[in-house]
């Protein structure tokens, strides 16, 4: 029974740390986040696009700095979900977290991105550039809201597995500690009942001894 609570107390500790439900839970949240940060620069790109006037190169510019900022965030997500992918004790989760993973890879948003980049740096009000960008700006931000529900349902995965393992090892140890419980009582039982004949064997043999004086 101590060894089980143990166990279980292990698995509690795990939930707390760097578990794989958590690190999956950090990853929705990031990729929430940096889903709204894309419908941001969707919208200023096309603002850009259909007024292309004023300061134009400056507007690029600001655009091109928090676009470089997401790249970075999501070469870092993916990796992070390439190594969840590998993760052996719970298949179900890791194969959401490969087809995440997939997603950004397949609907190739790094490329995407990069290729913004370059229409926002060239482009000028006399050219389409700008339309072209805002078009690549708006197919990321939707495929970052797939990537953000994809890692919803790894998580939730391992939330299901996480809560299993936990709600089995105290299962294993309530039932232990009944039948230690219950070995208890019946041998407590079985002295008292070696007892009570004791007793009963001290008077018949005193009332034997009055019998015979």
């Amino acid at each position: 029974a101590q060894e089980q609570l143990q166990r279980a107390q292990r698995l509690l500790n795990q939930g707390r740390g760097g578990s794989m439900e958590e690190r999956l839970s950090k990853l929705q949240q990031q990729a929430r986040e940096m889903k709204e940060e894309q419908t941001k620069i969707a919208d200023q790109t096309q603002q850009l696009a259909g007024t292309p006037t004023g300061d134009t190169r400056r507007r690029a510019q600001e655009i091109i700095q928090q676009k470089n900022e997401i790249a970075s965030e999501l070469k870092s997500m993916t990796n992070e979900l390439d190594a969840l992918s590998n993760n052996q004790e719970n298949r179900d989760a890791a194969n959401k977290a490969r087809t995440a993973a997939n997603t950004i890879k397949g609907q190739q948003l790094q490329e995407r991105m990069e290729n913004s980049r370059q229409l926002l740096e060239n482009g000028n009000p006399q050219n389409p550039y700008f339309g072209y960008s805002a078009q690549q700006e708006r197919y990321i931000e939707r495929a970052l809201g797939d990537v953000e529900k994809q890692i919803g349902q790894a998580a939730s995965a391992a939330n299901n597995t996480e809560e299993n393992k936990l709600q089995n090892a105290l299962n294993q140890t309530s039932d232990a500690v009944q039948r230690a419980q219950s070995m208890q009582r019946r041998l407590q039982s079985q002295q008292g009942q070696q007892g009570q004949q004791g007793q009963q064997g001290q008077q018949q043999q005193g009332q034997q001894g009055q019998q015979g004086q």
